[in-house]
């Protein structure tokens, strides 16, 4: 991994251990913090890759330093929903993560030869100075550096992390500043706990099934599935938001949509609501169904696409750490890791076979899923294959437009248009 260039001082008291930090920072801004004489914040955009390893030792100042396994792993719903996006979606690490915070003695701002645009922090006082929020960011950007195949080609190379650095502060602020910064996470949890009544009903609905101890509710959960993302698989099938001909391209890699429109759904829909509840193990089943079936259809002369040595964000979908992922849902694992983004427009397209009305409580299957799966699961692992190309090596754009949700609508539509004239001509040959 590059690393930047640091500089340390003598380390045996805390108080007397210094850090110096050199670090590429795209435009870089300083302003006056109002009521606090001399003391000023900074921020900028650094590229994931230069974020030093050595700020673990800094954390002194932050009262929620993240608990790592003895991997070094970051466990959690939130340390996996920013790996996914560091590894599919790097694009959005800058504007979808608050960023790191910084408690330092001073800095410099200047360009290097080249004109490249650089930063330089001093720490020089370990109860003063140090990486003072964004703990749990920092951790798993190290954990997800670590673990990509090769960071020299890595997808990562196209991520960055805001830098919020603050100087001149009198010590007596630290413990207010770091209470301050860390209390968003008291309000997620607060905001997610008013909700835990309306969750209430899709825990019913998983009572005693595979992967039912996997969902994580709210933060804090240990379960490795964020409910944001199994609101966005249940979204998905919501036909009077999305009917069919609309598709929920708008919700993969922003799981804040799929809370709200859930929430919308609770405030007005409520037989919506309670229709997707009922359907939620059998569309979980199947959405694992789809990520187990793609690796097998890339083999198909049709598809033609080694799909082992293709890259999904940092890694190989079937690189050693991904030998055993997990099926929750199934409760199997499977040898290799497709990437995410193309189950959401596979998933997507099996809303066209249903029988949906709400108001007389219908959602129904027009023919069984493993049936359809089995017939369609080529063209539509052709179809991301396709878009996957197209988007120059770029998952998340498989799941960010509307062509391969498209496609893939058209290929289910097309299977049951056939079936449906294939019984016609059938009942017609009887008479």
């Amino acid at each position: 991994m590059s690393r930047t260039l640091i500089s340390r001082g003598h380390q045996s008291p805390a108080k007397t251990a210094s850090l110096t930090l050199d670090l590429p920072c795209d435009k870089f801004v300083s302003i006056p913090i109002p009521g606090h004489h001399k003391a000023q914040i900074g921020t900028g955009y650094v590229p994931v890759l230069e974020v030093p390893e050595e700020l673990k030792d800094w954390m002194e100042v932050n009262p929620r330093v993240p608990n790592t396994s003895v991997t070094g792993i970051v466990a959690g719903p939130v340390p996996k929903a920013i790996r996914e996006t560091l590894w599919e979606d790097p694009d959005m690490m800058a504007v979808k993560n608050a960023g790191l915070y910084l408690l330092v003695e001073s800095w410099e701002a200047y360009n290097a030869k080249g004109g490249e645009s650089r930063i330089r922090l001093k720490l020089s006082d370990k109860e003063q100075h140090g990486l003072v929020n964004g703990g749990h960011t920092f951790a798993t950007i190290l954990d997800a550096a670590n673990r990509a195949d090769d960071t020299k080609d890595s997808a990562m190379q196209r991520a960055h992390v805001r830098i919020h650095v603050m100087r001149g502060l009198e010590p007596k602020s630290v413990v207010e500043i770091a209470q301050g910064l860390n209390r968003s996470k008291q309000v997620k949890d607060a905001s997610l706990r008013n909700l835990d009544g309306l969750f209430d009903e899709l825990k019913k609905a998983m009572k005693g099934r595979p992967g039912e101890n996997q969902i994580a509710y709210k933060e804090g959960d240990d379960g490795d599935v964020y409910i944001g993302e199994i609101l966005a698989y249940l979204e998905m099938f919501n036909l009077s938001r999305y009917p069919i001909g609309e598709h929920p391209h708008n919700l993969y890699g922003r799981q804040y949509n799929a809370m709200k429109q859930f929430d919308e759904d609770i405030e007005n829909s409520p037989a919506v609501v309670s229709l997707l509840t009922k359907k939620m193990p059998e569309i979980l089943v199947l959405a694992d169904k789809i990520r187990e079936a793609t690796l097998a259809a890339c083999d198909d002369p049709a598809v033609d696409f080694q799909v082992g040595r293709a890259v999904s964000g940092n890694r190989r979908v079937r690189s050693p750490e991904n030998r055993d992922t997990p099926l929750y849902f199934l409760n199997k694992k499977m040898n290799g890791d497709p990437p995410k983004a193309w189950l959401y427009p596979m998933l997507a397209s099996f809303r066209a076979n249903v029988i949906w009305d709400p108001d007389k409580g219908t959602f129904a299957w027009r023919i069984p899923v493993d049936e359809l799966l089995e017939a369609v699961i080529v063209k539509l692992a052709a179809t991301c294959v396709n878009e996957h190309r197209n988007n120059q090596g770029k998952p998340e754009w498989v799941a960010k437009r509307s062509s391969a949700y498209e496609i893939c609508a058209m290929h289910i539509g097309t299977h049951l248009d056939r079936l449906e004239l294939d019984k016609l001509r059938s009942q017609a040959a009887r008479r």
